[in-house]
């Protein structure tokens, strides 16, 4: 859902993104969303990066706590969560931050490019 393309004319945006939060907090237990560089996504609650994560590390018996995420938004959170350690390339959303905040010793920006 990209709010800035989806919203009517007739109505202001702020109107549809109070819409969405509520039916974003009143999902059904079976729906997931996450948001990635601005726009919102809708998916089954048992898929995702960090059920697939988890999936893949043990299918190929990686050790999750020696392994490491590399990620930029709040959509990879999940993924960053199963893993050991982050590598955030660029803050994208604010709860990117809080995250990093949160896992100082663990989760590390990349300032730098190249």
């Amino acid at each position: 859902v990209d709010l800035e393309k989806s919203a009517s004319i007739d109505l202001p945006l702020c109107h549809w993104r109070s819409k969405l939060n509520y039916h974003i907090e009143n999902l059904p237990p079976s729906l997931a969303t996450a948001q990635n560089l601005g726009k919102f996504d809708f998916y089954p609650a048992g898929s995702g990066k960090g059920n697939a994560t988890l999936y893949l590390t043990k299918k190929f018996a990686v050790d999750p706590s020696r392994s490491v995420a590399i990620f930029d938004d709040h959509n990879d959170l999940p993924m960053a969560h199963v893993l050991g350690r982050g590598i955030v390339i660029g803050v994208t959303h604010e709860s990117v931050q809080e995250q990093l905040d949160l896992h100082p010793k663990t989760w590390k920006h990349a300032y730098g490019t190249g």
